[in-house]
């Protein structure tokens, strides 16, 4: 009996996903010529430039044949459906948009590793809860419950692949969904020189089931998922510019997949288990209800409106980005990015042209190249990653010459008889240099008989720009160049509005134009004198009045604060007064105390903020806790040591 069989006995002619053998079934005839010669029907095959394609994954087992599908959730963890895997091992993971041909997997492990997309399972684990003797009462529910697994990759994802977000308990639902899968018709050949591809495909959800914590898709004829799209994602249906947002992942359907009816785990319901069981944190999205009604609710990053792209990200230089369907953050497929031409710098750049052979036994090697231009700057440091099929690194030699000729030695014939390079360096050797120009990789096989290739290498520059005032690009140490910013973004606390512009020497901003807040001094120096005089106290009024001192430097440590205080008030009985340091501790600094006499004059040296951190805002609270007798706040300062 084929290795999964035993599953679709065990669901009789309910399970389809996942459980399909290279043998003809006539219980699933029905569907291999009605609508398409790949499973995820009434869709269309998903682009490289797709966000979908760098979470959705391939499952194989370990002779290359493909079992299902799945999602990648973090670097390297995984989720599928628990069904998919089974006691045999070892298992694989293929990322991209086509699994690699089963005519090319051979039982050498070596082989399998010139697949760089390609990546071995170290271990897995299905859901504690889940049994596969335990079934539902109806058609719905065959599938027994808590069909759910997640898989450890053991070298990660490939660079490049993105884990997707998940949503996070106790989220709402929109009914819009995107399906994806690499599943294939009972009749596809392994063999065919046509391997699976993932598809993707656009329903909805009919119905959130209590029982197995399922989500049930369509009722959406001739568009939903088939045989071998088990574990695969279930995505919210968003832009195609944002990390998608799974919700599930697919479980069984009908014996007719062109129903368009299929039967998914809810994630909302088991990512605190992915967490605890894998020790990793998800990236959470939370999805309100109440997406739509144009207030930004609890777990929501907007609803409605839109918002200017510069004030999303710097990168953008016009356009609007409008809150998406939901409400989990901004589309922003309509902002405009400043041109960057080939620099290396904010993002890597990968070598064109490759994979290519590596010449055995040759001192000249093979050489890549990357152009570097568009920089103004020097060189202050150099990322390099590369990566290498080989059966022997012990044979390989590669290094790195910049446009100026000078040359770093990477990797030089260590490692023995090891397979396979991968290197990540950061490197010195190039700083001060100019950039532009052809920087090389030099890669050479030194003993015969063992071969590889190199697959691929990038490079990422960090750029130390020269300050140039007045040109409006912010540079080495400047702090602006040009342009103005908000007195409130600047300081908040100290200012009520207004525009600061940048400095002649570009390095700050001049804040002369700035709106002061009401009663608030500053000090640069340690004696600190409020600049409020003769503010009037509100009569019997537990709100009060407060009056702010701020301390910008101090240097050491604060042993005492001394301080002066004189009040015009005709009941001194009436009044409360603390002083709260910059830290929050509240010293009480007169309680109602003194009767009838006049005025209140302190002079006191205080203990209470010793140890703290001084800088900041020391706020004087006077309130008037009874009627009739009336005064004011003449004024006060403190002096710190």
């Amino acid at each position: 009996m084929p290795r999964l069989s035993f599953l679709c006995c065990f669901i009789l002619v309910f399970n389809l996903f996942a459980c399909s053998n290279h043998d003809t079934d006539a219980n699933l005839t029905k569907v291999s010529d009605e609508v398409a010669p790949k499973a995820i029907f009434g869709g269309v095959e998903v682009e490289s430039t797709d966000p979908i394609s760098l979470s959705s994954i391939a499952l194989l087992e370990g002779d290359g044949e493909q079992v299902c599908s799945g999602t990648l959730i973090t670097a390297n963890v995984i989720v599928s459906a628990a069904h998919c895997f089974t006691t045999f091992s070892p298992y694989y993971v293929s990322f991209g948009g086509e699994v690699p041909q089963k005519t090319f997997w051979t039982d050498d492990l070596s082989d399998r590793r010139k697949f760089p997309n390609v990546r071995e399972i170290a271990s897995f684990a299905v859901h504690p809860d889940y049994d596969s003797s335990v079934t539902g009462d109806n058609a719905e529910e065959l599938r027994p419950p808590n069909d759910i697994a997640f898989a450890i990759i053991a070298d990660g994802a490939p660079s490049g692949f993105v884990p997707a977000r998940v949503i996070a308990p106790g989220s709402a639902l929109t009914t819009d969904i995107t399906i994806a899968g690499f599943g294939a018709f009972p009749e596809y050949d392994p063999m065919d020189p046509a391997p699976p591809r993932l598809r993707k495909v656009d329903t909805f959800i009919g119905a959130i089931l209590s029982q197995s914590k399922l989500l049930k898709d369509g009722p959406n004829p001739g568009k939903g998922s088939c045989v071998r799209d088990s574990g695969g994602s279930i995505y919210l249906r968003t832009n195609l510019t944002e990390t998608p947002i799974v919700i599930g992942n697919v479980v069984s359907g009908p014996l007719d997949c062109s129903e368009g009816l299929g039967y998914n785990t809810d994630l909302r319901h088991y990512v605190p288990w992915l967490e605890s069981a894998t020790g990793q944190t998800l990236t959470k999205v939370a999805i309100s209800s109440n997406c739509g009604n144009g207030a930004v609710d609890a777990g929501e990053a907007c609803d409605g409106g839109s918002v200017s792209c510069g004030d999303i990200n710097d990168g953008y230089i016009s356009g609007a980005a409008a809150c998406n369907a939901q409400c989990s953050g901004y589309d922003e497929s309509s902002c405009v990015a400043e041109p960057i031409q080939n620099r290396c710098v904010e993002s890597a750049c990968g070598a064109e042209g490759l994979p290519r052979g590596i010449p055995d036994n040759s001192s000249a090697g093979t050489t890549s190249t990357i152009p570097i231009a568009g920089l103004a700057g020097t060189v202050s440091g150099v990322d390099v990653t590369v990566e290498i099929v080989h059966t022997y690194r012990g044979d390989l030699r590669v290094r790195l010459v910049s446009p100026t000729g000078r040359e770093a030695l990477l990797f030089d014939r260590t490692g023995a008889g090891a397979d396979n390079l991968s290197l990540e360096l950061s490197l010195a050797d190039f700083d001060g240099l100019d950039p532009a120009g052809d920087w090389s990789l030099i890669v050479s096989d030194h003993a015969g008989q063992d071969t590889g290739t190199l697959v691929s290498w990038s490079l990422r520059l960090t750029e130390d720009l020269p300050a140039i005032c007045g040109d409006g690009i912010v540079e080495g140490s400047e702090v602006c160049d040009g342009g103005a910013m908000s007195c409130v973004a600047i300081d908040g606390a100290r200012f009520s509005g207004g525009v600061a512009p940048c400095d002649s020497a570009c390095g700050g901003y001049d804040v002369s134009p700035c709106a002061v807040i009401e009663n608030l001094s500053s000090c640069v120096a340690a004696a600190c004198v409020s600049s409020d005089a003769d503010l009037p106290i509100p009569d019997n009024s537990a709100a009060g009045i407060s009056s702010i001192v701020r301390v910008e430097t101090f240097t050491g440590a604060l042993h005492s604060v001394h301080l002066v205080l004189s009040i015009d008030h005709t009941y001194r009985g009436d009044l409360y007064v603390t002083l709260t340091s910059p830290q929050g501790t509240v010293k009480v600094l007169h309680n109602k105390s003194g009767g009838s006499a006049d005025d209140l004059n302190l002079d006191v040296t205080l203990a209470d903020f010793a140890g703290e951190a001084p800088t900041g805002d020391f706020v004087l609270f006077v309130s008037d806790r009874a009627s009739r007798d009336v005064g004011t706040l003449e004024g006060w300062s403190i002096q710190l040591d």
